[in-house]
Parts: structure tokens; C-alpha cells; sequence
């Protein structure tokens, strides 16, 4: 849930506050997180009347991030809550980039820095000294799972990593098609969670063992189609090509790629091709099976 900043923060311009990187920007599994460090922040900026985007900069001797330049903005809490400080109502993460160059501003006065001018980009948490910050909603992989998910070839739509795969439950049954996902990128792409407790749903906590689905769209054909983004406003439309010939054409949700409902006898081994936004007059439109999400914490 996109939210804004309330009138208690403005009292913390000129003050440090904490730091703390959640995710990096574009999503790397073989990057670690940068430490926690502190922000001097210098302005708070308005957009629309509402205080929502903050100007800084790092003073943490000995970090690799010391004397850089930091913008955030994207305010967001993971509960209904309507305003976020730096204290008592921790927003849930920021947007932060962090570049040796000053940031422009927008027309309508937010800061701004290019991609190619940041040292760091991505999501972080940031809190007075001396205050707690937000807990995560969702577990950490534990380094057992954690080993089998970042064996999974995973798709990449903007921030969010998909791992498409078959599960194991402590129970002993088995769960197929389940997309996980790390909680973060989940929550800013959907702005809600999934619904605990229903159909589509799995807790981390009832996982036992992972690995790459069965069912799965194969990778280079799901990446095709996520590179090439909507064909209407949250839905992909696009035909798959078999080995012997044929075609089926599907339109899907945002993030229902890697899971198709495929004709009979025809499978992952059998795609060929795919080719995005073509097939929306076919009268014989499919549509996705059914799947569901697992979200895990990428914070430690």
C-alpha cells in the first residue's frame, strides 16, 4: 500500500537517521545486501501536498556508501495504515538510490537520479536511531531451500524474480506449481498480500523441499514474453508455437505466465516459439492453470 509521510518527520531534517537495504535493484541472487548505514537527511519534499520523497546524504565512515547522495521516495507499508514516520509508524520500505551526483527534480519537486549516475539502487527500511524496525511479514528461505530455489531458472518482470516450482510439504503431500517470490517486489507489483489461508496460498513454514516445476513455461519463453510487457492494462496476450505445428493463443494476468494450461499432450518439452501479443482473435483464447504463491523475506 502506497502511503505518505506525516508532519513528525520534518523534525528530523538536519538528524541521522538509520538505513537499512532490504533488495537491490535489478534483483541479483549473487549480490549480497549492503550493511546498514546512516543518512543525514538534508529536505523533505511535497507531491500533491503530502510530504512523500526525502533528500540526503551518507555519513557512515567506513562504509562504501560514505559521502554518497540518497533520494527516496515510494513510500509503502505492508498494513492499512495511511501515514508513516521515522518512529512509532515505520513505513515498511522506501525506494533509495544513492549516486556521487546530486539528484534533479522532477517539475513537480521530487528528487530524481538516472539509472546510470546510481551506485545503488533499491528498497531499504529507515528508522530514527534508537528505534526498531518494521518486522518483515514473511520468513527467511532457510539455507537448505534457500540452495534449491537459486537452482531454479528464474524469470525476471521489472523488480520481481519468479521461481516456478513443485513442492514437497512436511505433511508428505505435493503441491505443484507454486511461483516463489520474494515478499518485497510481490507486495510493490500487487500492493496486497495474498489471501493467507485460501487456495492460492502456501506458508514457507509447511515447505520441506523444492524443485523447478514440471509445468513450467521454460524460461527463455517466459523471459520473451515478460521483456515484452502488457498488451492492455494488466494483461499479457500472446501464442505458443508446438513442435509439430500447432499454436495455442492465451491471454493471462500480470505474473500467470509461467504456469499455462496446456491442450492436451502438448507441454513445456513441446514449446518451440512464443510470440507476444498475437492471437486476440482467436476465438479459442486460454488461460492459465491454477498455481500458487510462496513468499519469503530476502532480509536477514
Amino acid at each position: 500500500m502506497i502511503t505518505v509521510l506525516d508532519q513528525s518527520t520534518e523534525t528530523f531534517i538536519n538528524q541521522l537517521l538509520v538505513v537499512r537495504p532490504l533488495y537491490t535493484f535489478p534483483p541479483k541472487r549473487e549480490s549480497p545486501l549492503p550493511e546498514t548505514f546512516k543518512l543525514r537527511l538534508l529536505q523533505l519534499f511535497s507531491l500533491k501536498g503530502h510530504l512523500r520523497a526525502g533528500l540526503g546524504r551518507v555519513e557512515s565512515p567506513g562504509h562504501p556508501f560514505h559521502g554518497l547522495c540518497a533520494n527516496f521516495g515510494d513510500v509503502t507499508t505492508a498494513t492499512s495504515n495511511k501515514t508513516a514516520n521515522f518512529t512509532d509508524k515505520p513505513a515498511y520500505c522506501f525506494s533509495v538510490s544513492l549516486s556521487d551526483q546530486e539528484p534533479t527534480l522532477y517539475p513537480i519537486g521530487a528528487p530524481w537520479m538516472p539509472m546510470e549516475e546510481t551506485r545503488y539502487s533499491g528498497l531499504a527500511q529507515i528508522v530514527a536511531e534508537g528505534f526498531s524496525f518494521p518486522m518483515l511479514r514473511h520468513r527467511c528461505l532457510p539455507a537448505a531451500l534457500r540452495a534449491q530455489v537459486a537452482k531454479i531458472p528464474s524469470a525476471i518482470d521489472g523488480m520481481t524474480r519468479y521461481f516456478p516450482c513443485d513442492v514437497l510439504l512436511k505433511n508428505g503431500e505435493r503441491v505443484d506449481r507454486v511461483c516463489f517470490v520474494p515478499e518485497l517486489p510481490y507486495l510493490l507489483s500487487w500492493g496486497r498480500w495474498p489471501q493467507e489461508g485460501a487456495n492460492n496460498w502456501i506458508s514457507l513454514v509447511d515447505v520441506a523441499s523444492v524443485e523447478e516445476s514440471r509445468f513450467r513455461l521454460p524460461l527463455q519463453f517466459a523471459q520473451t514474453l515478460y521483456d515484452a510487457g502488457e498488451s492492455g492494462m494488466g494483461y499479457l496476450l500472446f501464442t505458443v508455437v508446438f513442435d509439430d505445428g500447432s499454436q495455442a493463443a492465451y491471454c493471462l494476468g500480470n505474473g500467470s505466465i509461467d504456469f499455462l494450461d496446456y491442450p492436451t499432450n502438448k507441454g513445456p518439452r513441446n514449446v518451440v516459439n512464443v510470440a507476444p501479443h498475437a492471437g486476440r482473435s482467436d476465438p479459442n483464447l486460454r488461460h492459465g492453470a491454477d498455481y500458487r504463491w510462496c513468499l519469503y523475506s530476502e532480509a536477514l
